[in-house]
């Protein structure tokens, strides 16, 4: 039973392994996930950044487009007004120019206000374009080396599960089928040690003669309690 006794516990041992590395390597798609949320922000960023900026210079350009008609406009008023005839067409021709100058100053401010949304817009665009840049180049180094290391992982699951294979072999078929049907019920947990007389999962105390066959590694004896296979804690240190 001993012989049997330490084939369990190396079985646990090989499942603990293997166990380990498939949290590490289902975390990995996470890490990417998360990797790829950012590049995505840093995308729209850098859109919205070059977005906006290509916006206001569309409108600048409107805006001088719209300036050198208005100033064609008011040069024409200015003629017109010369070759008036009669007190009307002087005051209706003053009164064109002061509405072609009002729109004109308007005209004067909004690109001026234009300008200086551009002087932050332009730097801005190029930052967050630079940015882009460099968080890509980075990400991609990223996204490589998380898929290397999910393959090494992989490779590590690989070995586990043909040492797992191999060591079920040095198990008799009544207990390793006790060791399924726990490891089943009790979420591929199916091995505890014996502390003190006391299972160290759920606290229940051990009769005095259970305890001694359990540290005589004679018997496989299961906890009254949670179920759970009882092994000594002289078998941690094992190798």
């Amino acid at each position: 039973m001993k012989a049997q006794l330490l084939a369990l516990l190396n079985l646990k041992r090989i499942e603990e392994k293997a166990y380990r590395l498939e949290v590490e390597r289902d975390r990995i798609p996470q890490i990417i996930s998360n990797l790829q949320n950012k590049l995505e922000l840093n995308r729209q960023a850098a859109s919205t950044a070059k977005s906006n900026l290509t916006t206001a210079e569309a409108k600048h350009r409107q805006l001088e487009s719209d300036l050198k008609e208005k100033e064609s406009l008011l040069k024409h008023a200015d003629e017109k007004l010369m070759q008036a005839k009669s007190n009307e067409e002087m005051l209706a021709g003053q009164k064109e120019i002061e509405n072609h100058k009002a729109e004109k100053a308007k005209l004067d401010d909004a690109i001026l206000n234009i300008l200086k949304d551009l002087e932050k817009l332009k730097p801005a665009a190029l930052s967050a374009e630079k940015e882009l840049s460099t968080f890509e180049s980075d990400i991609q180094a990223d996204f490589k080396r998380m898929n290397e290391e999910k393959e090494k992982l992989q490779v590590l699951i690989t070995e586990q599960l043909e040492r797992k294979e191999a060591a079920i072999k040095n198990l008799d078929r009544s207990v390793l089928s006790t060791y399924e049907k726990v490891a089943a019920a009790k979420n591929g947990v199916s091995i505890v040690f014996v502390e003190n007389g006391k299972c160290a999962n759920c606290n229940m105390k051990v009769r005095p003669q259970v305890y001694n066959e359990i540290l005589s590694l004679t018997v496989l004896h299961r906890c009254p309690s949670c179920a759970k296979i009882l092994l000594p804690t002289t078998l941690e240190n094992i190798p």
